[in-house]
């Protein structure tokens, strides 16, 4: 789900900044750097607040604000839906009877024939 999570962020990431114009190796540089660069590793380590306490700028800080308080309802429903489908067990259920479709011939899509995969590769 996480993995999953992960592939997702980047692609929409990739598709973004190539409608917005930017150079498709670029668009994959920048979607992957977002979820593995410096700004990652400061929530790793310090939290996201070191994130907003390192902002250059009050401006900086009232979009980074805004843009936190619009995410935060939508991300809060959802992140606990996985918590929860993880601590009853329905999580694993679900990796398992994945399994098994995949064993009875529905074999899992592959992931990286997308143009932001291809790409990136």
């Amino acid at each position: 789900m996480l993995l999953g999570g992960v592939h997702g962020l980047i692609e929409c990431l990739f598709r973004r900044y190539v409608a917005q114009g930017m150079d498709e190796h670029a668009a994959f540089t920048n979607a992957a750097e977002c979820l593995t660069g410096p700004i990652t590793k400061t929530i790793s380590h310090r939290g996201i607040k070191a994130v907003y306490d390192e902002l250059p700028t009050p401006e900086a800080k009232k979009i980074f604000k805004e843009a936190y308080c619009c995410a935060y309802a939508p991300c809060y429903d959802i992140i606990w839906e996985c918590y929860d489908d993880v601590a009853c067990g329905n999580e694993i259920k679900s990796v398992i009877n994945a399994g098994k479709r995949h064993d009875d011939g529905y074999p899992m899509a592959k992931i990286d024939g997308t143009r932001c995969w291809v790409v990136g590769e």
